[in-house]
Formats: C-alpha cells, sequence, structure tokens
C-alpha cells in the first residue's frame, strides 16, 4: 500500500473513501516500527481523530505473527483438506488456519455483499437444504442455499440443527436420548432458517429493476410455512409479482428437474468439501466455524471457479449473472490482499448472524472469548 485511502477509525469523517479525500492531506506520517515478520512498518496519524493506524492495519495479515499464504488455504479448502491436513501442508499450528480461515470468511462476506450489488440478470431462485453433520452423526443439520436457476450463482444460505430421523437400533436411540437431555435441536428451526434465506432473497431483489421473485423449492411443509408467514412476499403474491412452484422431491435429478441447480452445488459440496464427503470422519465440529468455511467457499464458487470447465467460453458464475469483469477481478485482488472494514459494507442479516457467531453449537457452551464481529475498528 502506497498511501492509506481512508481513516480506519469508524467515527471518522475519513472513514469512507472518497477520491476528493486524496486530494487533502487528513493523514500524516508517524513514523516506522519493526516486526520480525514484516520489517520496517510505516506509521500514520489522522489528523482528525488523532487514531494512529500503519499500513498493516489494511493487510490481510494484520496483527500476524507470521506469514500464511492465503491461496493455499482456499487451495487446500476445496480439495477435501481437512484443518489438521492444512496445517500439516503449511507447516502451521491449526489455531493458525481457524484464525486464516475465519479472517477469509470475513473478506468473502463482505465483497459478496459489495458484488451483488452488480448483478444485472432476474432468474428464478432455486432452493432447498443440503443436509450434512456437526458435532456427531445425532446431530444432522439443514443448511439451506439459494442458487440462481440460470447462472448457479450462490446468492445465501443459513443453517438449522434437526433431529436425526430413520430407523435407529435401541441402542441408537438410548444414545440420542441422552444426547438429547444435553443438547436438543430447537422446535421450528428449518422453518426459521428457511425464513432467514427468504428475507435474504427480499434484500436481494429490492435494488433489481425487476421486482418479481420466482421461487422453486421441494415440498417441504417447512417451506411452504416460511413462504407463508413472510409478509412482503405476500403482498408481491397478491400484486402478482412473487411465484413459488413446488417440485416433489422424488423426481428425476436431471437437467430438465427445476431443482437441478441446488442438487449440483450440492454434489460440489461433497466433493470439494471434506467434512461434507458421504460417511466422513471430518464432519465439523463447530457449527459457527463450518458456516464460515461455507461463506469461503460460496465466494470461491461465485467469483473463482468458471461456470463450466470444458467450454470455450471460461466465465465465471458471477459474469454469468452480470457482474462485470474488471469489477470481479478487483474484488478477487482485495480477497487474498486487502483486509475489509464491515462497517463499510451493507451485509445480509444471514451474513452478519456468521460473523457475529450467532450459531448455538451442540453439546458446546458458549463463549465470549472469541468474537468474530467485534473486533478493533469493528474489522
Amino acid at each position: 500500500m502506497k498511501e492509506p485511502k481512508f481513516c480506519p477509525n469508524p467515527e471518522c469523517v475519513h472513514h469512507t473513501y472518497h477520491k476528493h479525500d486524496q486530494k487533502i492531506k487528513w493523514y500524516s506520517k508517524d513514523g516506522f516500527y519493526r516486526s520480525q515478520t514484516f520489517g520496517a512498518i510505516q506509521r500514520y496519524k489522522c489528523r482528525t481523530c488523532k487514531i494512529r493506524f500503519s499500513t498493516q492495519t489494511f493487510s490481510i495479515n494484520y496483527y500476524a505473527k507470521k506469514i500464511v499464504d492465503p491461496k493455499k488455504i482456499l487451495q487446500n479448502l476445496i480439495s477435501t483438506s481437512n484443518l489438521s491436513a492444512t496445517a500439516r501442508n503449511l507447516d502451521v499450528s491449526v489455531h493458525t488456519i481457524i484464525n486464516r480461515q475465519a479472517r477469509l470468511a470475513k473478506q468473502a462476506i463482505a465483497l459478496h455483499s459489495k458484488l451483488i450489488t452488480y448483478i444485472n440478470r432476474s432468474e428464478p431462485f432455486v432452493c432447498d437444504g443440503f443436509q450434512s453433520v456437526c458435532v456427531n452423526f445425532y446431530y444432522p443439520n439443514n443448511i439451506n442455499i439459494a442458487i440462481g436457476q440460470e447462472s448457479q450463482f450462490f446468492y445465501s444460505f443459513t443453517y438449522a440443527t434437526i433431529k436425526r430421523t430413520g430407523k435407529l437400533t435401541p441402542e441408537q436411540e438410548e444414545l440420542r436420548s441422552n444426547y438429547e437431555d444435553r443438547w436438543k435441536p430447537p422446535i421450528g428451526s428449518l422453518t426459521r432458517s428457511f425464513s432467514e434465506l427468504l428475507d435474504s432473497i427480499v434484500f436481494i431483489k429490492k435494488n433489481s429493476q425487476n421486482p418479481h421473485i420466482f421461487l422453486f423449492t421441494d415440498q417441504k411443509p417447512e417451506y411452504r410455512t416460511a413462504v407463508t408467514e413472510n409478509s412482503f412476499l405476500q403482498s408481491l403474491k397478491k400484486s402478482h409479482y412473487f411465484t413459488h412452484m413446488q417440485i416433489p422431491g422424488k423426481a428425476p435429478r436431471t437437467l430438465d428437474n427445476p431443482l437441478f441447480p441446488v442438487n449440483y452445488l450440492d454434489m460440489l459440496f461433497r466433493k470439494d468439501l471434506s467434512e461434507h464427503v458421504v460417511k466422513t470422519i471430518c464432519f465439523g465440529r463447530n457449527v459457527n466455524n463450518q458456516m464460515a468455511r461455507m461463506a469461503v467457499y460460496r465466494f470461491y464458487h461465485n467469483f473463482l471457479k468458471k461456470f463450466r470447465t470444458r467450454s470455450k467460453i471460461l466465465l465465471t458464475h458471477s459474469e454469468k449473472v452480470g457482474i462485470p469483469t474488471k469489477i470481479r477481478e478487483s474484488a478477487v485482488k482485495q480477497f487474498f490482499s486487502e483486509r475489509v472494514f464491515l462497517t463499510q459494507y451493507t451485509l445480509l442479516d444471514s451474513d452478519v448472524k456468521i460473523l457475529k457467531r450467532g450459531y448455538d453449537t451442540p453439546l458446546m457452551e458458549k463463549s465470549t472469548k472469541h468474537n468474530q464481529f467485534e473486533e478493533k475498528w469493528c474489522a
């Protein structure tokens, strides 16, 4: 970074970036300090709010004691490497990998919220639940996802812990009962989770020139209940601007199935993420960390992965939905290098919940030692 573009203090008038601020000398150089990892680092002082900061304040490696290549972390994440394997591959501790993945999740969530404002294409939304586990097999979960039917752009996702069902042996039923005595999934969690997903869709469509929302789901009664309870969607329905189509879950999973995009994304989760591989031993141990990794994967899927690898025109999913190539490339560059400040972005409520670590993990007491959303300067 040659010169700071804005003040990192969210209460300062220079915190929001404006081009004309570059003509005003709102900061002054304030000497150097030395770090064993980064060498000599330039300090600055804001002339308005008197806050001191440095070039490291704007780096993705802020407060870091060791440099770890974020591109290598992402490559391991999407290559079915678990935390232990990733730590061994990069010669660092598991806690370092968890910390860096949390930083990448914050980067991914902020930049995703910025880039979806450039979407200029209207398409149906396809929503369904992806089932996995967290903590153990007696606590399955349902990750509700919203994806574009034509572009297969991954818009949003929410989480719900559900009760384990299916045929169980007497020993398994007893073990499930013992687990539920310690922590039981809340009643109606799936409906609430899908309601949060619908709120994200409404938020995304509010800035669209085409107000019509076309939604495909399967025939789960919880989805129908959530749609019925959403007052905004019901008002759109009265004006004939909202259509909800329910597809039988047993319909063939072919290209002709309207639910194909979510089935395709489910396959990618099973293929790329170690904690979601069928019958894996690498399932997630913490719901909030699991959701953070999903946020990083969403950024990879939308802005780095090609829409069709065998096609001669190698567009990404973001370009298929209308996001300009230069905007995407600039965001990808920032994702791997420049620290984002969340106070400069308008985030989806479902993403804010991830940053606030607002999900309960079964059998785990709540901890206030680490709140990803309340870092210094609301980073």
